[in-house]
């Protein structure tokens, strides 16, 4: 999920945040090349360039770095701005030869982001999350929502169990293009599902209701 590797104990992050090429991202190259899988690997926070960000890294089958992700929407109600900086851009990435979005839990609340994501030809959006109980409404309908609106799966992985007194939601899931859960973990607490998808369904769904066609950009700024 968002934030694994420390969860939000985010007041010593110089020395618990991870670079690009140290322990963790070497150890999760490893296995993607052993493995021989692709593995988008939640985020985590990680000292880049001299700030502190919160970044998804994606590692391909001979271990290679494919993709780097820092969250653009911080989460003001916790300050999060006062902690880590905010990315600068949105990334579509090729994972499994399949144009792929990644995003990161407040991102959801922002559907021009996952909207911009597909119109760049996304087909699957990745989002890891540290959501909380008290809104778990909130995010069955945010994820279902952002694959609808953008006529993608969306692959939703979040933290489950509890941390400093906050109770996490759990529930990731995989959710079609038309915003059905194809999988879903069962509560708060941790397991791993699997899903079988046919990708077809994202152009099928395109084709069939031609949203992505008829957005008015020179509208909306």
């Amino acid at each position: 999920p968002e934030m694994w590797t420390t969860g939000y104990s985010i007041g010593r992050l110089e020395e618990q945040a991870e670079i690009v090429d140290g322990e963790v991202a070497r150890a999760l190259s490893k296995v993607a090349a052993t493995k021989k899988m692709f593995i988008v690997a939640g985020s985590m926070a990680m000292k880049i360039d001299g700030h502190f960000y919160n970044t998804t890294l994606v590692f391909g089958p001979e271990g290679e770095l494919v993709a780097q992700y820092s969250k653009v929407h911080l989460f003001s109600l916790f300050n999060e701005q006062n902690i880590v900086s905010a990315g600068n851009k949105r990334v579509v990435a090729e994972i499994a030869s399949v144009p792929s979005g990644l995003a990161i839990c407040y991102d959801l609340r922002f559907p021009e982001f996952g909207r911009a994501m597909a119109q760049d030809g996304a087909k699957i959006i990745y989002v890891p999350a540290e959501w909380p109980t008290v809104r778990g409404y909130a995010w069955e309908l945010a994820i279902k929502g952002f694959a609808m609106f953008n006529q993608a799966f969306v692959c939703a992985v979040n933290c489950a169990g509890s941390f400093k007194g906050q109770e996490f939601y759990g529930h990731s899931m995989l959710v079609s293009p038309m915003g059905i859960p194809i999988a879903m973990a069962k509560g708060t607490v941790e397991e791993i599902i699997y899903a079988n998808f046919d990708l077809s369904e994202v152009d099928e769904a395109r084709d069939s209701m031609s949203m992505l066609r008829d957005v008015r950009w020179d509208i909306y700024k």
